[in-house]
């Protein structure tokens, strides 16, 4: 069955794909795709006007190097994946990178939340949201489960990736779990 991820609250099939290259095993990436049961995609060269890709910002220092990434101007969607305790200035300059390597826009930014326990991501997020130069859809991915997914929702998340065993109608009915908040947030000042 193909993953499936909340966007603004609804239900999705989703279109994100890890691109994996031929770089040296990562085992984050390897992990994410347990996680949320993304497809990969090892070389870019397969890559179509159907493919929404994943690339994280590690991989973008790593492409430089090894001149790997090539002009993506065919693909739907380009994403960019941060650990949670990533520097504003460094998704700033990563999203600039890959723009410059691949022609596309950074249309999305996914926080890698690696367990539920690491909340440094629920900070990241509204920051993200709040910063004048990325105006794209926020998601989060990794260890999500659907106790939390209303908490996501409250950071400024648009897309959350559940993870895969969790039953995507409970995570949608998660987003209602409590009537009123004392204070403002993201989707709700």
């Amino acid at each position: 069955m193909p993953s499936q991820q909340l966007n603004k609250g609804k239900i999705q099939t989703t279109p994100w794909r890890f691109v994996i290259g031929n770089s040296e095993p990562n085992p984050s990436l390897e992990r994410l795709c347990q996680q949320s049961g993304l497809a990969t995609l090892n070389d870019l060269a397969n890559a179509t006007n159907q493919d929404c890709l994943l690339v994280s910002l590690d991989q973008v220092l790593d492409q430089v190097i090894q001149g790997q990434l090539l002009p993506l101007n065919t693909i739907q969607a380009l994403g960019l994946l941060v650990p949670g305790d990533a520097e504003l200035e460094d998704i700033q300059a990563g999203m600039a990178q890959l723009q410059q390597l691949t022609g596309q826009i950074v249309s999305s930014i996914f926080i890698d939340f690696p367990v539920f326990t690491d909340g440094r991501g629920y900070s990241l997020g509204p920051l993200l949201h709040r910063s004048a130069w990325f105006t794209g859809q926020l998601g989060a991915i990794g260890d999500i489960l659907q106790d939390q997914i209303y908490f996501y929702w409250r950071c400024g998340f648009d897309l959350i990736q559940p993870r895969q065993d969790q039953n995507i109608q409970r995570c949608q009915n998660a987003l209602n779990s409590f009537t009123h908040a004392y204070q403002g947030s993201i989707h709700q000042p």
